[in-house]
C-alpha cells in the first residue's frame, strides 16, 4: 500500500500515430486506476505512444 508507482502504457506499431497514441495513454489510465482501487498510490500514469519492442503493455515501475 505504501508503493508509489509510475505507470506507462504502449501500443503496438499497427495502425495510425493518432489512435496509438490514445490506446496508449487509455491502456495507461485503466492500468493506473486498477491500481489505485486496490491502495497502490500512483505518482504518475501517460501513454507512451509506440514501443516496436514491448508492443501491446502497460509497465509500472516503483519509485524511490
Amino acid at each position: 500500500k505504501d508503493a508509489k508507482v509510475k505507470v506507462l502504457g504502449y501500443a503496438s506499431p499497427e495502425g495510425k500515430a493518432e489512435f496509438n497514441q490514445k490506446l496508449s495513454e487509455m491502456r495507461a489510465a485503466k492500468v493506473a486506476d486498477y491500481l489505485t482501487k486496490r491502495g497502490v498510490r500512483i505518482n504518475s500514469w501517460q501513454g507512451q505512444g509506440v514501443n516496436p519492442v514491448t508492443g501491446r503493455a502497460a509497465i509500472v515501475k516503483t519509485l524511490q
